[in-house]
């Protein structure tokens, strides 16, 4: 069976808040060569700009939701994040946190390096779902990356 992967093309957003910007479209799985060319297309949540203080407070939380093409219902449904915590791994939309905090305390013994280690870190994670029919003869896995920018609060405040 021959796999191509297309894309969907997004229009730029601008991060100008604190919180994850409209739903951007991820690339699109598509199998060739069966006869109903299922398709699997994943929405959310996924760039973002927060500030460092933000990071420090709790996990960044972002909704990701799978929508399918040439597929039947029921399906079955198994969420991953390479460096989240997916809260709902089995149903069709799932919130997922991500918590930087992890990342930026490795260097809790030098508080200046921290600071400007996490001011302007750009911070990717995988996301991904698998899709299966009931009788399990369709099987499908469709992957993102989701990428979250740290920056100062005042470079949030001059793009608002």
């Amino acid at each position: 069976m021959k796999k191509m992967l297309h894309r969907r093309e997004t229009a730029p957003q601008p991060l100008t808040s604190s919180s994850f910007p409209r739903e951007r479209v991820s690339p699109v799985t598509d199998v060739e060569g069966t006869d109903r060319n299922p398709r699997a297309f994943i929405r959310g949540n996924l760039s973002a700009c927060v500030t460092e203080r933000e990071v420090m407070r709790g996990p960044i939380i972002g909704y990701y939701r799978v929508e399918m093409k040439g597929m039947q219902e029921p399906l079955f449904f198994l969420w991953h994040a390479q460096n989240g915590r997916v809260l709902h791994p089995q149903a069709r939309s799932t919130e997922i946190a991500f918590d930087l905090r992890d990342e930026c305390m490795s260097q809790w013994w030098t508080p200046v390096i921290l600071e400007s280690a996490a001011r302007g870190q750009l911070w990717t994670s995988v996301i991904s779902v698998q899709v299966t029919s009931v009788d399990g003869h369709v099987s499908l896995v469709s992957g993102t990356f989701v990428q979250i920018l740290v920056t100062e609060e005042d470079v949030l405040k001059k793009l608002a």
